[in-house]
């Protein structure tokens, strides 16, 4: 008996000491992810980081000029309301009196001057800039 209780004992303490470690794992995980995130969010928590997106949104889609962002593949990634009003379609396709503008910002990599873009028959002053992140 007194071996056999021996070996309780014994396992007792090996499975504490593995869940010690189990759970110092874990802490040592959910603190990599949380400061992981913290990181992409730019330091703000993510109650904070998505009532700043929602503000800065609705101030964007209450602009009375269009604001449209297209990625490298010439999708678009950004539209506000005013935007998608004037150009609702997804892509910016070669043909299409914006490409100068896009192809010119994407080559310099500098903001273009505003200039005067025909789109179907309307006038439309456009400046176009680049954006790294």
């Amino acid at each position: 008996m007194r071996s056999v209780r021996n070996l309780q004992r014994t396992m007792f303490f090996h499975f504490c000491a593995i869940c010690v470690v189990i759970l110092m794992i874990g802490m040592l995980l959910a603190y990599a992810i949380s400061t992981n995130i913290r990181r992409v969010l730019l330091g703000n928590e993510p109650p904070t980081f998505a009532r700043m997106f929602l503000q800065r949104e609705d101030i964007l889609n209450h602009l009375s000029e269009g604001i449209l962002a297209f990625d490298e593949f010439r999708n678009a990634a950004y539209k506000n309301s005013a935007g998608a009003a004037f150009y609702p379609e997804s892509a910016l396709p070669e043909e299409n009196p914006l490409s100068d503008c896009y192809a010119a910002c994407k080559s310099s990599g500098v903001a273009q001057p505003a200039e005067m873009v025909n789109l179907d028959g309307k006038s439309y002053l456009v400046s176009a800039v680049p954006v790294e992140r």
